[in-house]
């Protein structure tokens, strides 16, 4: 599933955070909502939202 560039900025400023949270020696819990209103019209949207997070965050989940 290929992301396009809005979905990717999207996703930059968290990731950013989550390097920096890692950097500092942080280990523990960080909570990810699910809050795109383009993704809230259909199920199916609901279903790509979640995959292209999953797909975005994946390299940084241990």
């Amino acid at each position: 599933m290929s992301i396009s560039a809005c979905e990717r900025i999207e996703f930059a400023k968290p990731i950013a955070i989550a390097g920096a949270l890692y950097r500092v020696g942080y280990d523990n819990v960080i909570s990810i909502e699910h809050e795109n209103r383009a993704f809230e019209k259909t199920e199916d949207l609901i279903k790509r939202g979640f995959l292209i997070a999953r797909g975005v965050l994946r390299p940084y989940i241990k």
